[in-house]
C-alpha cells in the first residue's frame, strides 16, 4: 500500500541526506525486506543477513542530472529505526510473474571492478546498513557492511507494479529483468467507422453544405438542388380545354413569378398524363340593380 507520509518521522543518520534540490520522489510504498550482506544462500550465517518488516521504500529522481536513487527506512518511529540510500546506476533488478510482489535487487551487478567503482563513483556511505554485528560502530556508516542483495516483498500487487514501472522507465533494459506481460494499451470504445465518419465530417467541407462524401446532393428541408428549380415545360399539366387564354397566361405568369421569388422552396409535381385539367378561375359578375334592391 502506497504512503505519502513518513519521511519527516524518520530520523536519518547524519551521513544520509534528505531529498536534495532538483529531486522528485516518484515512489513511496511499504515492503518487507530481506537484506543480504553476502551472496544469498539457503542458510546464511548470522550477521550476514537481516529481515525487516514494514519498511518505507522511496525512489528519487533528478531529471537534470539524470540520476536515480533508492532510500529505505526500517522500523520508523521506533528506537531500532535506521535508514540508508543507494544509487541505481549499477543495480540489477529481477522480477518473476510467479511471485509478482517480489523484486530482487543486486547492488553491484553492473560493475567490472567493484573496488574501483567504490573509490571513484559511489559514495562511501551508500548501500550500507547495520548488520547487528557488535563490532560495527553505530556512529560510523563506513564501518557497516555493504549490502549485496535485497529481496523486496511489496505489500500489494499495485505497489510492485508501481515500483517496476518506475525502474523500467529510469534504468536501462539490461538492468531490469522481468517476464511480466506489458501493460495493455488503452482501447477506445468508439467504433472505427464512427471515428472515420467524425474525421470526414470535420475535414470535408462538402458535409458543411449538406453533401455526401462523393459530392452528390442530399434532399434537405431548407434547400433544394438548383437543377430541379427550372424543370422542362413538359412536366407541367396540360392546359384546360376551354377558358380565356389571358387568364391562362396570367396564371402561368404568376406561377413563374412565384418560382422566381422563392426558387429554393419550389418542388415540382411529377407529370401525370391522366390528371384532370386545372379548374377554371371563378369570376364574379357585378350585381344588377334588381340584386341591389333585393
Amino acid at each position: 500500500m502506497a504512503v505519502d507520509a513518513g519521511v519527516s518521522q524518520v530520523e536519518y543518520p547524519s551521513a544520509i541526506m534528505p531529498p536534495s534540490a532538483g529531486e522528485e520522489r516518484l515512489v513511496t510504498v511499504f515492503a518487507d525486506i530481506h537484506y543480504y550482506f553476502t551472496e544469498p544462500t539457503r542458510r546464511p550465517l548470522p550477521y550476514q543477513h537481516r529481515f525487516d518488516k514494514g519498511s518505507y521504500v522511496y525512489i528519487y529522481h533528478d531529471a537534470f542530472q539524470n540520476k536515480a536513487r533508492m532510500e529505505i527506512a526500517n522500523n520508523p518511529g521506533s528506537p531500532e529505526q535506521d535508514a540508508f540510500c543507494g544509487g541505481l546506476n549499477n543495480v540489477h533488478i529481477r522480477h518473476s510473474a510467479q511471485f509478482p510482489t517480489l523484486c530482487t535487487l543486486t547492488v553491484d551487478a553492473h560493475t567490472t571492478s567493484p573496488q574501483q567503482q567504490y573509490a571513484h563513483d559511489a559514495p562511501q556511505h551508500e548501500w550500507r546498513l547495520p548488520s547487528g554485528d557488535p563490532r560495527d560502530n553505530p556512529k560510523e556508516l563506513r564501518d557497516f557492511a555493504r549490502l549485496h542483495t535485497l529481496d523486496i516483498y511489496f505489500w500489494t500487487q499495485e505497489d510492485a507494479t508501481d515500483f517496476l514501472d518506475t525502474v523500467v522507465r529510469l534504468l536501462s533494459n539490461d538492468q531490469v529483468e522481468t517476464d511480466r506481460e506489458p501493460a495493455p494499451q488503452p482501447q477506445d470504445t468508439m467504433s472505427s467507422v464512427v471515428q472515420q465518419l467524425e474525421t470526414v465530417a470535420v475535414s470535408d467541407p462538402a458535409y458543411m453544405n449538406g453533401q455526401t462524401r462523393n459530392s452528390r446532393s442530399e434532399p434537405t428541408s431548407t434547400a433544394a438542388p438548383v437543377q430541379q428549380a427550372t424543370p422542362p415545360t413538359s412536366s407541367f399539366p396540360p392546359p384546360p380545354p376551354s377558358g380565356p387564354q389571358v387568364d391562362q397566361r396570367l396564371s402561368a405568369g404568376s406561377t413563374l413569378a412565384e418560382e422566381k421569388k422563392d426558387p429554393a422552396s419550389f418542388v415540382p409535381l411529377p407529370y401525370n398524363p391522366a390528371a384532370p385539367a386545372a379548374p377554371e378561375p371563378i369570376q364574379y359578375r357585378e350585381k344588377t340593380p334588381r340584386q341591389w334592391m333585393g
